[in-house]
């Protein structure tokens, strides 16, 4: 992962999130101050939130939302969290109203982390531009990183080589 401790506090915006994969490595970071996973399944978001207990040491700002992404606006907090009935989420929300206030209509974020799913939004160039836009825009001004990790490496070192043609949107640098 591309967080580094340094000063600054960062916001991160997990998007695909599922269960909490990332969430220990993400949350281990003190400079991680505000974490917002979203996911398209409420039972993977559901099982996220039981998993952060055991890792926001640094007791970061976390909240979750089930959201379609390509459709959905996942820089407005209108998290699950508020509907589960789980001592949680109760802890959740508690949490987030102590350590920092907000403007629920927008947020932008220093790190975007979308693992393993990102191939999902490149099934055209209008699909996979709209969502590059909106990730885009979701950055924060200044220094801010995003993480998108593909799963078929074998496929990418073969269009390097040649072996593979990509579509014609897509560019390996």
């Amino acid at each position: 992962f591309c967080i580094r401790n340094c000063m600054v506090k960062k916001k991160v915006l997990d998007l695909c999130s599922g269960r909490g994969g990332d969430l220990g490595k993400i949350l281990s970071h003190p400079t991680v101050r505000r974490y917002r996973g979203v996911d398209i399944s409420d039972e993977a978001v559901k099982e996220a939130i039981r998993r952060v207990k055991q890792y926001n040491q640094y007791a970061a700002v976390v909240d979750f939302d089930c959201v379609d992404v390509v459709k959905g606006n996942w820089t407005s907090f209108n998290t699950l969290e508020k509907d589960l009935n789980m001592s949680i989420s109760h802890h959740l929300t508690e949490t987030r109203m102590l350590n920092e206030p907000y403007d629920a209509t927008r947020h932008t974020f220093s790190f975007i982390n979308c693992q393993y799913a990102f191939h999902y939004f490149c099934k055209t160039e209008k699909m996979a531009t709209s969502m590059l836009h909106k990730i885009y825009d979701s950055m924060a001004m200044g220094p801010s990183c995003v993480c998108l990790t593909l799963p078929n490496s074998q496929r990418i070192q073969d269009a390097i080589l040649g072996m593979y043609k990509l579509p014609t949107y897509c560019k390996i640098t």
